[in-house]
């Protein structure tokens, strides 16, 4: 059974140097609410233990392998110009909040039946619950080149994000989003991926929206940019609706239809 957008929680992935105080409920922003700013919104996604960290970079790969896949399969050579391969090796270096960066993930709690359901094939094979295994993924590009690469797939998990209790739940990982730093108060978007059969619930534009409470409250960043493909169905459309406009390129992208993208983030006193 599919779930609706109202179902969608983001996770913060605790990615830091330090070991964070461990938070398994909802609760305000530290580093924003040292800073200058008076009002500040309620957060948007929730904040999790650190020691989902290695559960959590697992969900994250998962997603940003499937999300190379995508764009081979849209000729887009990522591993060529944007070092993918390094960034999965170093994650979540590149991310971590010392850098001011983040990673958030989408995930569907788990309705009672497709738990119980989930829990009764797990007993009737004695398997213990799996955060990760191989499988084998085939590609072909327009010059009819076979690729072939290796892919975690990544099962429901559980994981305690209830402000309430304690009560722990199963969930399915299907999106993310990264945000990093490139100088100059200016952050930028990368990795949204969201896994095909949820794309019809906004996932992408919740995603981009606890992305910018990150960039804009925590860090107060002054800018956001990316850079996405007119080929990439839905892309510029949705970067449209969140208030992105055209601007000039400020990291290379050796693709012919690339569209770069900034929007200003106006932060209130």
């Amino acid at each position: 059974m599919m779930t609706t957008s109202n179902n969608i929680l983001l996770i913060r992935v605790p990615c830091t140097s330090v070991s964070p105080t461990a938070s398994n409920k909802l609760n305000n922003p530290t580093d924003a609410t040292q800073s200058s700013i008076t009002s500040i919104p309620p957060l948007p996604y929730y904040t999790v233990s650190s020691s989902y960290l290695s559960t959590l970079l697992d969900q994250t790969k998962s997603l940003f392998l499937d999300y190379r896949l995508a764009l081979l399969s849209h000729d887009v050579p990522i591993d060529l110009f944007q070092g993918f391969s390094q960034e999965i090796e170093a994650l979540p270096y590149k991310y971590i909040k010392e850098l001011k960066g983040t990673i958030l993930l989408a995930v569907i709690p788990l309705i009672e039946q497709e738990n119980k359901e989930y829990d009764e094939a797990t007993k009737a094979t004695n398997a213990p619950i799996v955060i990760s295994s191989d499988t084998t993924n085939t590609t072909s590009n327009s010059n009819n080149e076979t690729s072939t690469s290796t892919v975690p797939i990544v099962p429901p998990f559980t994981i305690i994000i209830d402000k309430y209790s304690d009560k722990p739940i199963l969930v399915r990982t299907v999106g993310c989003i990264a945000l990093k730093d490139i100088g100059g108060d200016v952050g930028e978007v990368k990795r949204l991926y969201i896994l095909p059969p949820y794309r019809r619930y906004r996932i992408g534009y919740t995603l981009s929206l606890g992305i910018e409470y990150i960039a804009k409250y925590e860090y107060q960043y002054k800018k956001l940019v990316l850079d996405t493909l007119k080929r990439l169905d839905g892309a510029l459309p949705l970067y449209e609706r969140l208030g992105y406009q055209q601007c000039d390129a400020y990291v290379y992208n050796p693709m012919p239809d690339v569209v770069f993208l900034e929007k200003k983030i106006v932060i209130e006193p």
